[in-house]
């Protein structure tokens, strides 16, 4: 097989994809959406968005879960690039897409119905399809949507990931491991604000603190801005470190 980067086998990897999977996907679709004609709230979406889109991140590595599948698998004409990118495409990209229509279409069809049935208008609903600005750009709603995306595709990277090393109940493996990671942290947190300032009180205080006090004194606002820049280039970095991993992995399946 040639190993050069291929656009058309990942076009043919997401084409195997669909037809093997079709009837799961009309079954996902069709169920989403009657989920969204009774609950047309945007809070309830996006609890709905993170935990359909987990389990959805982890089935795409569960051929691994039983070894003739998994061979299969890594037989398939394609590169491992390719098959890391397919899937981000999936898990991420097309998910967000079909997430986004079957809510619009599920808020319509509801909305229709109990208008029908009751003679009610969900204002809710209404006001997710109308805009009292007109046709006025909000580019405080496109920063909101963006902050969300970046959350969502975190997690989709985080999840595939856990598929690729955990063969059985991946999902709860992989929040155990972040609890694991998140109390390590915490407690790496501690120490390194113990040892900056010393007491035990101010250290709690601190890490309870919206801004960090140093015997009173505000630290300067660039450090505050460059530690806020800091976290921010990291969680950027992360979703590509979390699929370069996972590429890395799945090479050592292959292996």
């Amino acid at each position: 097989m040639n190993q050069k980067f291929s656009l058309k086998r990942i076009g043919l990897l997401l084409r195997r994809y669909f037809i093997e999977n079709q009837n799961y996907e009309i079954y996902l679709w069709s169920i989403l959406t009657i989920v969204f004609m009774i609950f047309r709230n945007g809070n309830s979406a996006g609890a709905i968005l993170i935990g359909v889109g987990a389990v959805y991140a982890v089935r795409f590595f569960k051929v691994f879960n039983y070894t003739p599948n998994g061979i299969q698998y890594l037989m398939v004409p394609a590169t491992q690039v390719e098959k890391i990118i397919s899937v981000l495409l999936l898990n991420t990209v097309y998910f967000v897409l079909m997430f986004s229509i079957v809510f619009s279409v599920g808020n319509l069809i509801g909305n229709f119905l109990e208008k029908i049935i009751y003679g009610l208008s969900d204002p809710v609903a209404s006001q997710f399809f109308h805009s009292s600005s007109g046709f006025e750009f909000n580019f405080e709603g496109l920063k909101n949507i963006w902050v969300s995306f970046g959350v969502f595709a975190t997690i989709q990277a985080i999840f595939t990931l856990g598929s690729l090393y955990f063969k059985r109940n991946a999902i709860l493996k992989t929040l155990l491991s972040l609890f694991v990671v998140g109390v390590a942290l915490g407690i790496l947190e501690y120490f390194i604000f113990k040892i900056t300032i010393g007491s035990v009180t101010e250290t709690l205080n601190a890490l309870n603190a919206v801004d960090f006090v140093w015997d009173e004194t505000m630290l300067p606002e660039t450090l505050t801005e460059t530690w806020k820049v800091y976290w921010k280039i990291s969680g950027y970095l992360f979703i590509p470190f979390c699929w370069l991993v996972s590429y890395f992995r799945l090479t050592e399946k292959e292996i």
